[in-house]
């Protein structure tokens, strides 16, 4: 269930619970998936809460191999 609370200009969304994992990239950014985006109606310039519960790194091998991006 959400529940939305207005403070001043701010609108503050909670009871999202979702959960999903996301790839960091250059300047360590990470998306938030379209699905997610959309239900929650976040803009370029929306802040949201994030809390990370664990970190899964690649093996040492795989980042050697991946230079230049995707293909």
């Amino acid at each position: 269930m959400l529940f939305f609370v207005c403070v001043g200009d701010v609108v503050l969304v909670g009871g999202v619970g979702e959960v999903f994992v996301a790839r960091v990239i250059a300047g360590g950014k990470v998306t938030v998936p379209r699905r997610l985006r959309d239900v929650l109606n976040l803009e370029e310039g929306d802040y949201v809460r994030v809390t990370i519960n664990e970190v899964m790194k690649r093996k040492q091998q795989e980042r050697k191999g991946k230079k230049g991006g995707r293909k």
